[in-house]
């Protein structure tokens, strides 16, 4: 799924932070992509982001809600945690309702365990 991702860059947009089967802790090799976004945040005031939970289909609609907020809500804390102000910030979970990937494969699971990071303009 690696190569699903897009860049890893400010001006993309949009960043992902993928996350195991069920869990909602970020993994450590994605803390430098969120440092990234919180850099910028910070260093501009005005900017904000939406941080979009998402989760794969296995499970109920609320688990999946639930967990896709967990996982968003931990992204935002690393932001916080970095400087950013929480007024910069905007937590919501989309559950499996936005898939990245269709299927039922493994590898389409794993793209749609994440969070996104938005730039909201």
């Amino acid at each position: 799924y690696l190569n699903l991702v897009a860049p890893t860059t400010l001006n993309g947009v949009e960043q992902h932070i993928f996350f195991e089967f069920d869990q909602s802790t970020v993994p450590s090799d994605s803390t430098g992509n969120i440092q990234a976004a919180a850099k910028y945040l910070v260093a501009h005031s005005n900017a904000r982001v939406r941080v979009e939970g998402n989760a794969d289909d296995r499970g109920s609609r609320e688990y999946n809600i639930a967990l896709g907020m967990r996982r968003a809500n931990a992204v935002a804390a690393v932001l916080k945690e970095e400087g950013v102000a929480a007024r910069q910030i905007e937590v919501l979970s989309y559950g499996a309702e936005k898939p990245a990937a269709v299927g039922d494969q493994d590898t389409s699971y794993a793209c749609n365990r994440r969070v996104d990071i938005v730039f909201i303009k």
